[in-house]
């Protein structure tokens, strides 16, 4: 997840400069061993994962509204929104939160990052 943050994190400022923005893949499972997890204190990495949200709460805060509706290439050749990748990765979180605490309400309010307060404020 911490990945996921970094890329999405960077995919979100770079899409507000970059018209049109093409999404990088990146290799997930290289990019887990390379930060060598399971080596790491549990705590570090939440750490490091609120953190990252954090930032990517603040920019998508801070962002204009216009901004939201440049274009974003996948992988695939599909043309998204930047307002629909924002939302895309806000479900992502959150069907991740889901699965580690049970509870996607328990989740939210256990790491207290308001996303959706974000994303709100851009519509």
């Amino acid at each position: 997840m911490c990945d996921s943050a970094i890329n999405n994190l960077a995919r979100f400022v770079r899409a507000q400069t970059e018209q049109p923005y093409a999404l990088i893949p990146y290799q997930q499972d290289e990019w887990v061993k390379a930060q060598a997890y399971q080596a790491r204190p549990a705590f570090e990495i939440v750490q490091l994962w609120s953190s990252l949200n954090r930032s990517v709460v603040a920019v998508m805060a801070a962002m204009p509204p216009a901004a939201c509706e440049h274009a974003c290439i996948l992988a695939d050749g599909t043309t998204v929104s930047l307002r629909w990748l924002m939302e895309d990765y806000v479900a992502h979180m959150g069907h991740h939160l889901g699965q580690l605490s049970g509870s996607l309400a328990r989740a939210r309010r256990l790491t207290s990052i308001p996303f959706g307060d974000a994303l709100r404020a851009q519509k």
